[in-house]
């Protein structure tokens, strides 16, 4: 009886098998797709979201800010029009000092991450600012937004390499530039649908603003708490070395990769 329970067992495997294999013969590129996104290492996860959320908390800004500043402060289209330039211009004069300082200071991952995070929070605060109007004119608190997103941008991207293996590198790029433009595309939309449910645009104001900020804030708490822990994991013995270094502990590349890829 044992030994038929066996053989029956030993065929359902074999044919499961052959069913597989011939599957993968009629997808190759399907299943050659899912292996890959399968082999993505958990950091990379997390540094996506990251970078989701955090365009997520600005780009809507583009799209509707005009319109609230002329609303919130009474501003002229073209006032308002020429203050949402300088999220953009913001970065055009930040990006390139910021990396200099990234490469001098040779900042890691996971430094890169916490600088990451306090650029996220300042972003909510321009928005509590925006909102609040402590400030009488409204062109600080697009400044401080501006500025907060070109340096949170060049650190999100400075830190990509770390974050995303280099035989992956295509992919994670392709990655990336989806679920950055799901999070500005989702968001905007979210927005306009509760525009046209809420009678008074002020209140439909306050409410972009405190949801562009609580997304910042989530990028913020995403890349300090959860990537700095699996950073704080991924050191070894001392306590200093980063996952780059771990082949430093091992002259076998093959062993070097298995060791990075278990502790991420």
């Amino acid at each position: 009886q044992k030994d038929s329970d066996y053989s029956k067992q030993q065929q359902q495997q074999q044919q499961h098998e052959i069913i597989h294999a011939v599957q993968e013969r009629k997808s190759p590129l399907k299943s050659m797709i899912l292996q890959s996104i399968k082999s993505m290492p958990r950091l990379f996860w997390l540094y996506s979201f990251v970078g989701m959320t955090m365009y997520a908390s600005v780009v809507p800004f583009w799209f509707y800010g005009s319109a609230y500043l002329q609303r919130s402060r009474g501003l002229s289209l073209k006032s308002a029009d020429a203050l949402m330039v300088l999220p953009e211009g913001a970065i055009i004069i930040l990006s390139t000092p910021v990396g200099i300082l990234v490469d001098c200071f040779k900042l890691g991952f996971a430094a890169q991450q916490r600088a990451l995070g306090v650029a996220s929070i300042c972003i909510a605060l321009s928005y509590v600012l925006l909102l609040s109007g402590v400030l009488q004119s409204a062109m600080w608190g697009v400044i401080s937004l501006g500025c907060s997103y070109a340096v949170a941008n060049q650190l999100l991207w400075s830190a990509f390499p770390h974050a995303c293996p280099e035989e992956l590198g295509s992919l994670g790029a392709g990655i990336m530039a989806c679920l950055i433009n799901v999070g500005a595309t989702l968001v905007p939309a979210l927005i306009g649908a509760i525009r046209a449910l809420v009678e008074l645009p002020e209140t439909a104001d306050i409410f972009m603003l405190l949801l562009l900020a609580s997304l910042a804030l989530v990028a913020a708490v995403v890349s300090h708490v959860s990537v700095s822990r699996i950073i704080r994991a991924e050191r070894i013995s001392s306590g200093y070395e980063e996952v780059n270094e771990v082949a430093a502990f091992t002259n076998n590349e093959e062993e070097a990769e298995i060791l990075t890829r278990n502790i991420i």
